[in-house]
């Protein structure tokens, strides 16, 4: 069988610890690159088996309230987000040379924003964190 010959592109992921408590933690406030620049396009959380639940959502999240996603301990939870490949990647080549007003100057582009993810448990508990980055745009 002929394999078509295509470039490796190495998936970058960067792993870290989350000490949580009563009160919310933002994950930007951790981790080392928590710009929307970093490009991540999926995320996931773990707590280790026989440890307590945590709670995930944006800044007002609190366990006591349950206003949020519950990360289950023993199970991992993974947020990918689909970028689905578009036409205009091809369309903007073969529109430059037609006459038209409203052609796409952008494409745009779903990551992860690190600022607007906040952790939270009933108690003292750490939370494991992998950010996977997109490989190319």
């Amino acid at each position: 069988m002929i394999k078509p010959d295509r470039p490796l592109v190495r998936q970058n992921f960067f792993p870290f610890a989350v000490a949580t408590n009563v009160a919310a933690v933002a994950l930007a406030s951790i981790a080392q690159q928590s710009s929307i620049t970093s490009l991540y396009t999926a995320i996931a959380f773990s707590v280790p088996i026989g440890g307590l639940s945590v709670i995930w959502g944006d800044s007002s999240v609190l366990a006591a309230n349950g206003n949020g996603i519950w990360i289950s301990p023993g199970v991992v939870q993974v947020w990918p987000i689909n970028n689905g490949r578009q036409l205009y990647e091809i369309q903007e080549p073969l529109v430059d040379g037609l006459p038209c007003a409203n052609r796409p100057l952008a494409i745009p582009f779903s990551v992860w924003d690190l600022s607007t993810i906040w952790v939270a448990s009933t108690g003292a508990q750490t939370l494991g964190v992998i950010l996977f980055q997109e490989s190319f745009v």
